[in-house]
């Protein structure tokens, strides 16, 4: 873990927002602050460095719907919960959000390291039917994920050999010089043409032009939780975008759609649906079959029900840990548009006793 954020630090104290700033607010306020504490503009300040790493992993956090909510419920625990370590060194929060501010500091060119890059966590939307949303279930798709270049192993070299920094820019691929504009601040950077904006001598692997990764198609199997609502993040360690020269793995990150049901609405740990009840059954009392996400259940109808009344199948709703809802079955009466027959006439009349 490298987060430089005390526990007992609030992430929006540090940004100076309220807990129900919106994301424009918190990207505005840290705008602010970067300018404030940017390590180039406090060059005689040793503590600057810190000072940026620590409102970019503010930032950083509030800005991610998930790792916000992870914040509000359990604070730095629940955050670090999700699997973030923050930042390494203020460099590595430039990186992250150089393009964010790149008007502020001109197109600062960000450092490619030699050492190890982790891969990037992936999202992707999956649709899942009702029943699956209730009982649970697996559920498969395919997903584009940029995996290691097997022809150079990642290294983006041809061949797949070593691949040796570019000793004129540092590996950066751009370089640099500083302006006079903007109190002295600006940095105006061009490729480098050592290395034709590689970053590295020698040929890059034609496979994948030198990016170390290629994008492969993968099937991906989900286990989908019982109750799980549209909106609900799943995430699959480790099977993100592939990191580089022995670069830990990204995360794939599954946000769920429930799709609409034609029968099944939720309601809660209920489940609804509408079912149409002959008027002799309804006056008379009966047997029914009713269509629950589990399958057929048979329920009694009792005599004299009338229209929009609801029955209660009881365990036939949403199974979450260790609650279950019921199925709540709303009566549809229907009216028949010619005469009943003998045998219903019978029936009814000694029904009513006349």
């Amino acid at each position: 873990m490298t987060s430089t954020v005390p526990m007992n630090e609030s992430l929006y104290d540090i940004l100076g927002v309220g807990k129900d700033a919106t994301e424009k607010e918190i990207q505005r306020a840290f705008r602010k602050l970067a300018l404030k504490f940017h390590p180039d503009r406090n060059k005689e300040d040793p503590s600057a460095s810190e000072k940026f790493k620590k409102v970019s992993e503010a930032y950083d956090i509030l800005k991610d719907p998930e790792k916000r909510k992870a914040y509000d419920a359990g604070g730095m625990s629940g955050v670090y919960g999700t699997g973030y370590e923050g930042f390494a060194d203020s460099e590595a929060a430039y990186a992250q959000f150089g393009d964010l501010f790149a008007d502020l500091f001109g197109n600062r060119p960000r450092t490619r390291r030699a050492g190890p890059v982790a891969g990037q966590d992936l999202r992707f939307v999956l649709t899942v039917d009702f029943r699956s949303s209730a009982i649970g279930g697996k559920s498969s798709f395919e997903a584009p994920i940029p995996s290691v270049c097997g022809d150079c192993r990642g290294s983006g070299a041809l061949g797949g050999g070593p691949s040796q920094v570019c000793e004129v820019c540092g590996g950066s691929g751009q370089i640099a010089r500083q302006s006079a504009e903007r109190g002295g601040y600006f940095t105006v950077a061009s490729p480098c043409s050592a290395c034709r904006g590689t970053g590295f001598k020698g040929e890059s692997c034609r496979k994948c032009n030198g990016q170390g990764r290629i994008e492969t198609t993968r099937t991906i199997t989900v286990t989908i939780p019982a109750g799980i609502e549209s909106g609900q993040v799943l995430r699959l360690r480790g099977q993100g975008q592939a990191g580089l020269r022995g670069g830990v793995q990204g995360d794939l990150l599954i946000e769920i759609k429930v799709a609409k049901d034609p029968v099944f609405q939720r309601d809660g740990r209920n489940i609804r649906s509408n079912i149409h009840v002959p008027l002799v059954t309804a006056l008379l009392g009966g047997k029914i079959e009713v269509e629950t996400v589990r399958g057929s259940v048979t329920m009694t109808v009792p005599a004299g029900t009338s229209s929009d009344q609801v029955l209660r199948i009881r365990g036939q709703g949403i199974q979450a840990k260790s609650t279950q809802g019921d199925h709540l079955v709303r009566i549809v009466v229907d009216v028949p548009k010619k005469a009943f027959t003998d045998e219903e006439q019978r029936q009814l009349r000694n029904q009513l006793g006349s």
